[in-house]
């Protein structure tokens, strides 16, 4: 575990734009298996085989288009919050002074 306090915003941006890429990748997926499952389903001669690939194609394509929104929500909410928490640093930024010049009296005198 990291000994740092807060969050590193350039970090969690770039993880947010590498999440990004990845959901992109996906989408179109869903179309992608459904024709090359009837790619498949097509030579298949016997009506209850052919009757299985419709069944796990159904179920397969909505696990797919599930998985396409859930990357493209992960990539938003890393994003965000990585903005929300720049945002945040930079609004309490204002309120903290630097510690110099420090005291105006001698600690120890």
């Amino acid at each position: 575990m990291s000994e740092e306090v807060g969050v590193n915003v350039v970090k969690g941006k770039s993880k947010g734009e590498a999440a990004e890429m990845l959901a992109e990748a996906m989408v179109g997926l869903t179309d992608t298996f459904e024709a090359m499952l009837e790619d498949i389903r097509s030579p298949a001669a016997e009506a209850p085989v052919r009757l299985g690939y419709d069944k796990f194609r159904e179920d397969a394509s909505v696990f797919l288009g599930e998985l396409q929104n859930h990357g493209l929500q992960l990539a938003d909410n890393i994003q965000s919050g990585a903005s929300a928490a720049a945002k945040n640093d930079y609004e309490s930024s204002e309120g903290f002074d630097a510690p110099w010049p420090g005291l105006s009296r001698d600690v120890n005198g």
